[in-house]
């Protein structure tokens, strides 16, 4: 009962909030980009019958909802939506600060962080404390992903032997069956799909190596600079109501 009161106090605040933002904000037409998102990236982004759905989109939505929009969302390979990106044909709704893409795109405030760990096979006995605990391992990645710059340089400068897969999924699956010495995944995609993939007591989840904040990014354009600054207004307000703990709890549990 405690919890429930709570959370019912958490809504009425958020929704407080918004009204509040949305009378005092300026009457200007806000515009309706169209956002990809990625296919197989549970339980940040995914699609699930038909449907774009996971933390991301949710925070999104949430943040165009307080400033008066509504985005045309789709789901898309990793690669394919990051082209999409590049060619200026729409927005991707959630990846990793990098210094290659701050130059070439726009990007809003963080409105989300992942802790990214190596998991390993839980009878192997080991886990990575640090970067260079995986120097030589073969470490599972997914095709096309960055990994931010901190995990980035140290596969370019050879510390470890990466082996590309396309989903999370499958590099659990290898860890778990002994065909991978670890897999970098984010802490809760790692909790998620082991759950459901009925593999949580043969994987060892370790500790945190990196937090990576998680941005919005838009073509540039003059049009979405004043976009982007009205989501970086509305992602403040998402923070004070602590909506990115609330999303991610719900959408962790599901």
């Amino acid at each position: 009962m405690e919890h429930h009161n709570r959370q019912s106090i958490m809504r009425r605040a958020f929704t407080l909030i918004i009204m509040t933002f949305v009378l005092t904000m300026p009457r200007t037409g806000v515009a309706q980009p169209l956002v990809f998102f990625d296919t197989v990236n549970p339980p940040f982004m995914y699609e699930y019958n038909g449907t774009v759905t996971g933390i991301y989109p949710r925070l999104i939505g949430e943040a165009f909802s307080i400033i008066g929009g509504t985005p045309k969302v789709a789901a898309l390979p990793w690669g394919r939506l990051y082209a999409e990106l590049t060619a200026g044909r729409g927005c991707v709704g959630g990846l990793y600060y990098t210094r290659e893409r701050d130059s070439r795109f726009l990007l809003t405030k963080a409105y989300f962080h992942e802790e990214l760990l190596a998991v390993f096979s839980a009878e192997s006995g080991r886990e990575a404390r640090t970067m260079e605990d995986l120097a030589g391992l073969r470490v599972g990645l997914v095709s096309n992903w960055s990994y931010g710059d901190l995990f980035d340089e140290a596969r370019r400068r050879g510390l470890f032997r990466p082996e590309f897969a396309g989903s999370e999924e499958q590099n659990l699956l290898k860890v778990a069956g002994g065909r991978l010495d670890c897999t970098i995944v984010a802490r809760a995609s790692a909790i998620w799909l082991g759950e459901r993939l009925g593999i949580t007591r043969k994987l060892h989840i370790g500790p945190t190596l990196d937090r990576r904040a998680i941005h919005m990014a838009l073509p540039r354009s003059i049009e979405n600079v004043h976009l982007r600054d009205r989501l970086n207004d509305a992602i403040d307000l998402l923070f004070k109501a602590n909506r990115q703990d609330a999303i991610a709890a719900e959408e962790v549990m599901r």
